[in-house]
């Protein structure tokens, strides 16, 4: 029996940032990403994925004449992000 091996790649770009929020900092994120999968038999097979999150840097900058900053003061920072994900799968059918 010749069982198949699969592999993927692909990449993907997002403009919509999450919002101006300390909590949300946020710029276009670009992602790459890479998996692979091995099927041992008919019933068991491994699945494992990379993934790179590039984020673009992100400025944020309220002030006190903002609403929402009134009692908590000014908010001005730089933001440098990035993630790394790795997964892994197994897959038992029974």
């Amino acid at each position: 029996m010749d069982l198949p091996r699969r592999y993927r790649a692909g990449s993907v770009a997002g403009a919509e940032p999450a919002g101006p929020h300390a909590a949300h900092a946020d710029a276009n994120r670009t992602w790459f990403a890479f998996g692979a999968g091995y099927q041992q038999s008919e019933r068991l097979s491994f699945d494992v994925g990379v993934v790179y999150l590039k984020i673009d840097s992100a400025h944020i900058h309220k002030t006190t004449a903002d609403s929402e900053n009134a009692v908590r003061g000014n908010l001005v920072g730089d933001y440098q992000n990035s993630a790394k994900i790795l997964s892994a799968q197994v897959k038992w059918l029974f």
